[in-house]
């Protein structure tokens, strides 16, 4: 269901996840193309809004973003809204990072010009419609752009989904990709329990090992302390 917020995405596989998640997602990084794979539809959003929806084919939104030798799958599971900043051309942009060492993060952003690691989800030209090259040359005048920094409602002919970075996989693919991560989530899950017994288990036995030897070595003491043979306790 589409709400005003922005859209909220994740990872299949993040931070945290330190068994499996640096090498799966450099395993798969120069193997699974980068790009939209399903959904992540540009649609009018409103006043300077473009809504990020899923496609007909699919209940969710999945692309996978390339990023400094990482391959990072993103979910997007409700749509959401999309603030564009000013009039003008601009590009709709899914940006993800990794790391194994800190937190990670995906969001889409809004450029004059997309990065290379960006995947492109379209183009808007906030303030009048999009038109194909060479239509503004010898222009009448019947079009109006809207006056810099005018807060316009952006309507289905300001975007244009030419410039979407398609995957074309299809929703088997997809599916499958998605089910291995699951599985990978729920054994780093299990991992990590394991790993925290394991640890509290141990912890546990040097506790009871250093009072063993405290409570020995306060014995040793007492008995040399009364031994019957030492000087001090002699008749």
């Amino acid at each position: 269901m589409a709400t005003n917020d922005a859209p909220l995405l994740r990872q299949s596989v993040r931070w945290g996840e330190e068994y499996v998640s640096r090498a799966l997602n450099m395993k798969m990084a120069g193997i699974v193309k980068p790009g939209v794979y399903h959904g992540f539809v540009l649609k009018p959003g409103g006043t300077m809004s473009v809504l990020v929806d899923h496609g007909s084919d699919y209940p969710r939104s999945v692309a996978v973003v390339e990023r400094n030798g990482y391959s990072l799958t993103v979910v997007m599971d409700d749509p959401g809204l999309v603030r564009i900043p000013a009039t003008g051309t601009w590009f709709v942009c899914l940006e993800a990072f990794y790391a194994p060492t800190q937190q990670g993060y995906q969001r889409i952003v809004v450029r004059e010009q997309p990065e290379p690691h960006h995947v492109v989800l379209g183009k808007v030209r906030a303030g009048m419609p999009l038109t194909e090259p060479g239509e503004d040359e010898g222009d009448d005048g019947d079009g109006e752009a809207s006056a810099p920094g005018e807060a316009v409602v952006i309507t289905e002919d300001m975007i244009s989904s030419d410039e979407i970075d398609k995957a074309n996989a299809d929703i088997a693919t997809v599916r499958q990709m998605e089910a291995l991560s699951e599985q990978l989530e729920r054994h780093t899950r299990r991992t990590l329990i394991l790993h925290a017994e394991s640890t509290t288990r141990m912890i546990h036995l040097s506790r009871r090992l250093t009072t063993l030897a405290l409570t020995g070595s306060a014995a040793a003491g007492d008995e040399d302390t009364y031994s019957p043979a030492s000087p001090a306790n002699r008749g």
